[in-house]
């Protein structure tokens, strides 16, 4: 005996339609994952959409020398610390576009007071990589910010006022342990004077202007013993 069924009977249910005209199902999603994978999508473009995208700009630092004259005429040459000398309109190109800050200028007339530690303040660092740009080791080639400050006269812990300007230097790595822990020997008889004697008695004379080599006869011996450390009378 044949059944007989009702219409629609054993058929899947129609899906439901929205009255807009599209043949757009509603109700649950036939594919969760990929409706998932959208949503996220959106709330990621809403998200970046309210970036400020000044603020995604990468931080530098640019160390940047310029004279006075070049100052007032507009145009000269520039130094940019591991870099060189430049013409400054080149320093305006590479800034166009960034957000610049200007740091004040270091008057360096004046030295900072002596701090009793030997750690050196940021403040007197900065300084002192403004006088001295590159190492005092004689005929060095180090230059940059990654340099060490050596005291001229070594740190002796519990003695006030040692880390000060006029006996600091600053020394490439190896340098500052050659001095230190090997046979070289420097004194600085004046700030920004240096005075060494090499492992086997030559004396080398360092200041602003070069490395001089003195030899070791005795003007060169005489030139080590003036430039001790003068004790102060009690």
């Amino acid at each position: 005996m044949g059944t007989v069924r009702e219409p629609g009977q054993g058929r899947p249910a129609e899906p439901d339609y929205d009255d807009t005209g599209d043949d757009v199902p509603v109700g649950p999603s036939r594919f969760p994952r990929i409706e998932q994978d959208r949503r996220l999508a959106e709330l990621a473009i809403k998200a970046i959409g309210q970036i400020d995208p000044a603020k995604l700009r990468p931080n530098a630092t640019l160390y940047v020398h310029i004279a006075r004259e070049t100052l007032e005429n507009g145009l000269g040459v520039a130094r940019v610390e591991d870099v060189g000398p430049i013409v400054s309109s080149l320093v305006a190109d590479w800034l166009r576009g960034c957000d610049v800050t200007v740091k004040p200028v270091v008057d360096l007339a004046a030295d900072l007071t002596p701090v009793d530690s030997s750690e050196i303040p940021k403040a007197m660092r900065e300084r002192m990589l403004l006088k001295f740009p590159g190492s005092i080791f004689p005929f060095s080639g180090v230059t940059g910010r990654y340099v060490d400050l050596d005291h001229s006269i070594p740190y002796v812990p519990g003695f006030p006022g040692q880390t000060r300007e006029d006996n600091l230097g600053p020394k490439g790595r190896g340098e500052h342990n050659v001095t230190t822990h090997g046979f070289w020997r420097r004194r600085q008889p004046s700030p920004g004077t240096h005075v060494f004697r090499a492992p086997h008695g030559r004396v080398i004379l360092v200041n602003q202007a070069g490395s001089f080599d003195l030899g070791s006869g005795s003007f060169a011996q005489t030139t080590w013993h003036a430039a001790a450390p003068q004790v102060a009378a009690s």
